[in-house]
């Protein structure tokens, strides 16, 4: 029998990657590339960054933050550049490594005289020493989930390590991330309320033009949701959502949970539903040493070892294609698997034609956009200073009948099932919420308006760094005294 599908082979989605990557060569034709792409409000923060300026960028889900940051990296051509977030996960997104790896200080729970004393001292932190030494930018992603006491200690061993008592030892420093977003775990203090803070930061951009939501009411909806109230016409909108039917396309809704075990226990049931035979796809890694492996297995979002059926629900975990939509998160169902050798015969009109086979491989995946996939290996890397410690080699796709909160964030999803009413931190709600490209893509199980809060010392925080915030939180406190 002969089917006809679009694919991406292993060798075409190379070659289609290629495409879409901004080539590494003169910086100038490189900066003018990145400035095309670019909202004028980015373009600043670009002119902040090569003024040698340290810069926290901030603003709500969907603004671009990831996408700014990962430009404002390629646009730095020296050596000298370490890339860095809070958790495994964000690391990921920006090909970085975590803030702790890179500093070298493990859980970071000692003294920061201490801690610098051994990187400085001891014999087997001396890539960490040379890590500090050689740091010209540092680049820290989804600040908001570094608590105060981290940021003083990395910031102090930043000084005592380099032998310079400017902020940071003297390094440019770029923050990025949304305090209204998910906290520390256990906060007691947020870094912006240190005094290492107030002297790292010497200017704040606030991102204001959202790009994942396109109709200007569920912006809106999601601001008011972000600084904690909702008005009781925002009420009685997500109410109706509690009804809301998706296309029979055999692709479900992603359940969003606040905990991680709830989500890979329902994944399991569901998966071991399904008929058929499962297909088990091992990752393929390579590392430096045995402190990149450990890395790699902590934050790698590709999954060491991945199983399979015919009808598994499954996410994209990359961006193949912006403007097709297969961007991380990008939600789709696994209609076959096949061999490399049945796709190796694409037609005029960039099809393929293939034949059953009795050794199918690699799975092909039918997206919420109706386009339909082979997808093959891609690879992630881990870099350091520009050099690669480690990658790993696997199918970008994880199983998507549910996935966490904490996980979630970053992602643009399309169809999302939510409960409320088990938001358990501050911010929690607004993450989940905001996840969905439109409201038409959102079913709530359940609304709990009392579960939608804002931590105040964050809407203070964002009160004194953006006048146009203090005038909404304002409204919507008085919204709420009403």
């Amino acid at each position: 029998m002969l089917r006809k599908f679009n694919s991406i082979s292993l060798r075409n989605t190379e070659i289609f990657l290629k495409m879409l990557v901004s080539t590494q060569q003169q910086s100038s034709s490189q900066d003018l590339e990145i400035l095309k792409c670019l909202s004028a409000e980015q373009k600043k923060v670009l002119d902040i960054v090569k003024s040698g300026r340290n810069v926290f960028i901030t603003g709500s889900a969907g603004v671009g933050k990831s996408f700014l940051l990962n430009e404002l990296i390629k646009s730095q051509t020296k050596k000298g550049v370490y890339v860095t977030a809070s958790t495994g996960v964000a690391a990921c997104n920006i090909n970085g490594t975590t803030l702790h790896s890179f500093a070298g200080i493990g859980l970071g729970n000692k003294p920061a005289s201490i801690l610098a004393f051994d990187i400085l001292k001891k014999p087997y932190k001396v890539e960490a020493k040379k890590r500090w030494l050689g740091c010209r930018i540092l680049v820290i992603d989804e600040i908001s989930m570094i608590d105060a006491g981290l940021f003083s200690t990395v910031e102090e061993v930043a000084r005592i390590v380099r032998n310079n008592n400017s902020p940071f030892g003297g390094i440019q420093v770029i923050l990025c991330g949304d305090f209204l977003q998910l906290p520390p775990v256990n906060v007691k203090k947020f870094a912006f309320e240190t005094q290492a803070w107030r002297d790292v930061v010497h200017e704040t951009v606030v991102l204001k033009k959202v790009f994942r939501q396109k109709l200007v009411g569920f912006v809106s909806l999601l601001n008011r949701l972000r600084i904690g109230y909702l008005t009781p016409l925002d009420i009685e909108v997500l109410k109706h959502c509690k009804g809301t039917a998706f296309p029979d396309d055999g692709i479900k809704a992603t359940c969003l949970f606040p905990h991680k075990a709830s989500c890979d226990k329902l994944n399991q049931a569901e998966l071991s539903k399904l008929p058929g035979k499962m297909f088990t796809f091992e990752a393929v890694d390579w590392f430096k040493n045995s402190m990149a492996q450990e890395q790699l297995n902590k934050t790698s979002r590709y999954f060491k070892v991945l199983n399979l059926k015919v009808g598994a629900q499954v996410m994209l975990l990359n961006n193949l294609s912006v403007s097709n939509g297969l961007v991380n998160g990008a939600r789709g169902v696994v209609t076959k698997f096949m061999s490399l050798k049945e796709s190796k015969n694409p037609n005029e009109t960039g099809l393929i034609e293939f034949e059953e086979s009795e050794y199918p491989r690699y799975p092909v995946v039918k997206f919420v956009n109706n386009l339909e996939l082979l997808i093959t290996p891609d690879q992630i890397s881990t870099e350091v200073a520009w050099e690669v410690i480690s990658y790993r080699k696997q199918l970008p796709l994880a199983l998507a009948w549910a996935v966490s909160v904490h996980k979630a964030q970053g992602m643009t999803l399309e169809r999302v099932e939510l409960s409320i009413a088990n938001a358990f931190e501050h911010g929690q709600a607004y993450v989940a919420l905001s996840r969905v490209t439109s409201l038409n893509g959102l079913l709530l199980r359940d609304f709990d308006s009392a579960k939608v809060s804002a931590h105040p010392n964050v809407i203070e925080y964002y009160k004194q760094v953006d006048p146009l915030f203090e005038s909404f939180a304002d409204a919507g406190e008085e919204e709420l005294k009403s």
